[in-house]
Parts: structure tokens; C-alpha cells; sequence
């Protein structure tokens, strides 16, 4: 019986962690973009010796202290790819994080579309439109599937810095979505074994893993007794 009880607590204490990744899951893209600022954060300052680009770089500061979107969205087209980048993905990841989901969404789908941008920014306005698409009106008719798919060519990509956290995304829709923990937990073993993979990503994969460990156990003795 203790053991049924420690069960129990342990999934409650993972439903909590599963929860939080699902409506925090946005606040990934500060993380990711410190990864991503490495690269293009050489290729920008290459240009930054000059006094009209360190203005450039003041308008940014300003722009990101603003409070109107479609302002700050307008003015960022006058700035660097660069630049305009890490403005449009700060404003993107804001709106994420205040529920306004569907602007979240149509401005990754801009910055993705968008080849001024760099390489790198793109591939996280790309990752984005993934995250969000079956939670949009613009994905209503999206197959979970299908956005599997699209991660699929995420993390089969040796170069996209999101591989990883597309594996982890995979993970928690095929288990929401899907109901296949088996798969699911595939993913989530690759994480917590690969060695290149980030501590904080593994111990994500690790508090998944345990969750979904025991929801495919419930599942397999509802199905027996069916």
C-alpha cells in the first residue's frame, strides 16, 4: 500500500512539472536564443564598429523597453537582420507569455517566411510555429501527425541547435495527443542517454519519462480489463 501511495505522489509531482512545461513551455525561447545569440552574435558585431550601428543597436534597447507591438514591430524592419531578429523574437516570445497565443503565432510564421532574417532565427520562428500550431486557430484541421512530422526534420537537422527540443516537444505531444507513451518515452530515452544533450534538458526528459512511465501502465490495465 505505501508503495501504491509513493506511486501516486511521485505522479502528482510530475503532472505539476508536465503541467508548468505546457503553459510556461514559451519562456524555452530565452534559453534557446542565449544559444543562438553566440552565432549571431559574432556575424552581427563584425558591423558594430561603426557609429550608425551602434545606434542601430540603441534603437533596439529602446524598442524592446516599448509598450506598443505593432510599433515596435514596424521600426524593427529599419534595424540589422540581426537586430531586427532579436527584437521580433523578444516581442513574439512576450506575446506568447501573455496569451495572446494567435499574434504569437502569425508573427513566427512572418519571421519564418522572412530570408532577410538569419539562418538561426528562422529555425526558432520555425520550431515556434510547430509549438503552437495545434493550440491556434490557424492549425484548426492540423493533424498532431503532421506537426510530429515537421519536428521529425528538426531533429533529424545535426546542425539546428532546436534538435534536441524538438525530441522533447515530439515527446509530449505524442503522450497528450496521441496517447503513445511508448514512443514518447523513446524520445525522452534519447534525451536522458545522448551525451551532448544539455543537463536541463535531461532532467525534463527524466521528469517526463517517470510521468509517462506510469500513465502507460494505467492505460495498458485499463485496456486488459477491457
Amino acid at each position: 500500500m505505501a508503495d501504491i501511495f509513493a506511486e501516486v505522489d511521485e505522479a502528482m509531482k510530475q503532472e505539476k512539472l508536465q503541467k508548468l512545461w505546457e503553459n510556461y513551455g514559451s519562456l524555452i525561447i530565452g534559453a534557446i536564443i542565449l544559444v543562438i545569440l553566440g552565432t549571431i552574435g559574432y556575424e552581427v558585431n563584425k558591423g558594430w564598429k561603426d557609429s550608425t550601428n551602434l545606434k542601430q543597436t540603441e534603437k533596439m534597447l529602446v524598442l524592446l523597453e516599448g509598450e506598443n507591438t505593432d510599433e515596435i514591430i514596424k521600426q524593427a524592419a529599419e534595424l540589422q537582420p540581426g537586430l531586427e531578429g532579436l527584437t521580433l523574437l523578444n516581442v513574439a516570445g512576450n506575446l506568447a507569455r501573455d496569451g495572446k497565443t494567435e499574434e504569437a503565432f502569425k508573427l513566427y510564421q512572418n519571421m519564418s517566411g522572412n530570408t532577410s532574417l538569419p539562418r538561426d532565427i528562422r529555425s526558432l520562428a520555425d520550431f515556434m510555429v510547430l509549438r503552437l500550431m495545434l493550440n491556434v486557430e490557424a492549425g484548426q484541421g492540423v493533424t498532431a501527425e503532421k506537426v510530429i512530422s515537421g519536428l521529425e526534420k528538426v531533429w533529424n537537422n545535426p546542425e539546428n541547435p532546436l534538435r534536441f527540443h524538438a525530441r522533447l516537444e515530439a515527446a509530449i505531444i505524442l503522450a497528450n495527443n496521441i496517447k503513445n507513451y511508448a514512443d514518447a518515452r523513446n524520445h525522452l530515452e534519447f534525451l536522458m542517454t545522448e551525451k551532448s544533450v544539455p543537463d536541463s534538458l535531461k532532467q525534463k526528459a527524466l521528469s517526463l519519462d517517470v510521468l509517462y512511465s506510469l500513465k502507460q501502465d494505467v492505460a495498458k490495465k485499463e485496456g486488459e480489463s477491457n
